[in-house]
């Protein structure tokens, strides 16, 4: 029904939001870098990012 597709499409991007979040503000751990270590520059960190 419209009203389930609607309801998953909710949660669908409400979880796809929290992987995000996770993503962008973890930390390193036992030297495994992180995106935004890896990634610097998307966060205006680097030199392509300013």
């Amino acid at each position: 029904t419209p009203l389930i597709t609607a309801v998953g499409a909710a949660g669908a991007d409400c979880l796809a939001r929290a992987v995000l979040a996770g993503v962008l503000t973890a930390e390193s751990v036992a030297g495994i870098p992180t995106y935004r270590d890896v990634v610097p520059g998307a966060f205006g960190g680097g030199p392509a990012g300013g």
